[in-house]
């Protein structure tokens, strides 16, 4: 049996040349929480996540493959290295007219994600953790906050009110 080449970094291609050909500006929703994704973390909003103009003009060396999204882009006038998990996209959307957002929600994507990417986990002489367990200990917010190229840090940072991180997926090694 074939394993099927995941779907999202073409859809994400397609979207965002539609987003180009139409005129509009592309604007990428992430969720820096995700393992390997490389944000400024100064940028990230109390929810984890940070909106980046992906755009030509805001962008260098932007290259999107079947893995992930890299490109070169200035905050504060500093030119900055991002790396993009394609698990870690929430959103593709024109900032002239969010809703025209594309939501990437398949979860079962990043939870396979997860799995590949695990580190340093399973039996000895195994790469592959034996399983792994989802909690969720509730609502991650509802991610309206952005950042982006030039914008200002974050007022709270990645904490909320009581100061402790916002609750997140925890993902636990099951042996």
């Amino acid at each position: 049996m074939n394993s099927t080449i995941p779907i999202r970094p073409y859809v994400f291609r397609a979207y965002y040349d539609w987003l180009v050909d139409s005129g509009f500006t592309p604007y990428l929703r992430v969720d820096s929480y995700v393992p390997k994704t490389e944000v400024p973390e100064e940028y990230v909003d109390q929810d984890g996540g940070i909106v980046l103009n992906i755009s030509a003009a805001a962008t260098g060396n932007f290259s999107a493959d079947r893995q992930h999204i890299e490109f070169l882009a200035r905050f504060g006038g500093k030119a900055r290295h991002i790396d993009i998990p394609f698990a870690a996209v929430q959103a593709l959307f024109a900032k002239e007219n969010p809703s025209l957002a594309f939501i990437f929600a398949d979860e079962q994507y990043y939870l396979d994600w997860i799995m590949a990417n695990a580190e340093d986990a399973g039996d000895e002489g195994s790469d592959a953790p034996a399983a792994i367990s989802v909690e969720s200990d509730g609502d991650a917010g509802d991610g309206n906050r952005s950042s982006g190229s030039g914008a200002e840090p974050a007022e709270s940072g990645r904490e909320n009110e009581a100061g402790d991180k916002p609750s997140r997926p925890a993902f636990t090694v099951v042996e």
